[in-house]
Formats: C-alpha cells, structure tokens, sequence
C-alpha cells in the first residue's frame, strides 16, 4: 500500500505539489477561522459582562446554534492541529517542487 501511494506521486510529481497547495490552504483556513471565532467568543463574553450577566467564556456553538463549528478550532491543541496541517503542506509542496526539477517535468527556473 505504501508503495503504491510512493509511486502514485512521485509518477507526477505535480499531485504532490497540487496536495501540498491543498494542504497550506486547508491549515490557513483553520488558522483564520479560528482567529475569528476567538474574536466572536471574546466580544459576546464582555457584551454578556456590561449586560450584568456572567463574564463566563462563550462556546462557539453557543453563539451559533444553527450553523456546523465542529471543524473549527477553539483550543491550543486544535491551533497546533492547524499548523502541523499547514507544515505538511509547505513540506509536499516543497518535496514536489524538488522532485519537478529533479525529473525535469517543472516549470521554468525563473518562475
């Protein structure tokens, strides 16, 4: 099985780059979206404090019920998720690029 997966992307190494993309944009957009809800949840905890109300930290799914946020991530250890996500991308990417040139199938040197 390993071999295949080996052989499947170093065949055309363009897949490899094309995950690596993939992969940069997948952990971006975790990283962004976890920045915007950080700031949602910190916003409607102090609007719930000058309310009166408890000051208590707020869950996403709180503010929005009918929306999916399982996949964002509110946590270090999601953060950290993210970024081993965003890593591994910058690393296929650059493995892909690598063997383009090694087999000659990239583009230009100048681009």
């Amino acid at each position: 099985m390993y071999e295949q997966l080996v052989d499947y992307f170093l065949s055309q190494p363009r897949r490899l780059v094309a995950l690596g993309r993939a992969l940069l944009n997948l952990g971006g957009l975790l990283a962004v979206s976890a920045a915007v809800a950080h700031a949602a949840t910190g916003a409607a905890s102090i609007v719930r404090g000058i309310g009166g109300g408890d000051r208590s930290s707020v869950m996403l799914a709180e503010l929005l019920p009918g929306l999916p946020t399982w996949w964002v991530p509110e946590s270090a250890p999601g953060l950290y998720i993210a970024a081993l996500i965003a890593f591994g991308g910058i690393a296929a990417l650059r493995t892909g690029r690598m063997y383009e040139r090694l087999l000659g199938q990239g583009r230009t040197a100048g681009l």
